[in-house]
């Protein structure tokens, strides 16, 4: 991205997080209101799950941000910010307007709504989990978890646009996909918080090697991607203006006799009197406190 571009992504990310954040308190302050209202909580109740159908795209366009700020998935993203945008927008006009419709016209507006809105919803959570990087054990968790929300729509689809017998009729098909949508909701909700906790957590685990210089010395190098000079410090590092990520390590300096050099400030070694070369003086190191 440009710096122009980069600017604007930036923006829009703490427009849309303060956006997300008023939303979800207003759905908060709506749910308790609704809880205190008694009998007539019918349009307290309309007005809570607008409140919750904005939350949601707020929510989506926040991820969606995220995912193109780190330049991955542009086009899909924009795709799914409009889907999430439609499916809202068709959804809030229905509560607004459904006792002035027909219930069957009510009906096939709420399916394409919804038929627009989840996988806008999917894609946007597929987009999430292809930002982290994963090895191992963790990484099939990552793709079972990216597949449970599209099984989850499958099922939904299913019970929504169904023009097919089934034994039993609506109430034999919700029993068999009842339990796999079930499973498949579960299965992504704990996916999608344990896939980020153990990426993070081998993250932390990842320590400079020994004899390395400690993490909070810094230094002052171009970016290999974009050639702009930035303050790096040890370990794992990312570049302000392209996001390039990157591991810096330092090897410390040793004397012959294989005394550790690092922050010597005299001219001889302490160990065995050797002359230190002033290239491998660490005088001139700048800490971060």
């Amino acid at each position: 991205m440009t710096d122009a571009a980069t600017k604007v992504v930036q923006f829009a990310l703490r427009l849309l997080t303060t956006a997300l954040l008023a939303c979800v308190a207003a759905s908060v302050i709506m749910g308790v209101i609704c809880m205190a209202a008694g009998p007539d909580v019918e349009p307290l109740a309309e007005m809570m799950l607008t409140t919750l159908l904005v939350t949601v795209l707020f929510g989506s366009w926040t991820m969606a941000t995220v995912v193109i700020r780190a330049g991955r998935l542009v086009i899909i993203m924009l795709i799914s910010g409009l889907g999430t945008l439609a499916g809202v927008g068709l959804l809030v006009w229905l509560i607004q307007v459904q006792p002035d419709i027909d219930w069957q016209k009510a009906e096939v507006i709420s399916q394409v709504g919804v038929t627009i809105l989840l996988p806008s919803l999917a894609l946007v959570h597929n987009g999430a989990l292809s930002l982290l990087a994963t090895r191992g054990i963790v990484r099939l968790v990552k793709v079972g978890t990216m597949i449970c929300p599209w099984v989850f729509l499958g099922c939904i689809m299913m019970l929504m646009w169904r023009d097919f017998t089934f034994p039993f009729g609506s109430w034999g098909l919700l029993f068999v996909l009842g339990p796999v949508m079930l499973v498949s909701l579960l299965l992504a909700a704990v996916g999608t918080i344990v896939v980020p906790l153990a990426t993070v957590g081998r993250l932390s685990r990842r320590s400079l090697p020994e004899g390395a210089v400690e993490s909070r010395v810094a230094i002052s190098m171009d970016c290999p991607q974009c050639g702009k000079r930035h303050q790096f410090t040890a370990g794992a590092a990312k570049c302000p203006a392209c996001r390039a990520k990157m591991f810096i390590e330092f090897e410390e300096p040793h004397c012959e006799c294989g005394y550790l050099l690092y922050r010597l400030t005299g001219e001889v070694c302490p160990e065995c009197g050797r002359p230190v070369p002033v290239e491998q003086r660490w005088a001139a190191a700048e800490t971060i406190e």
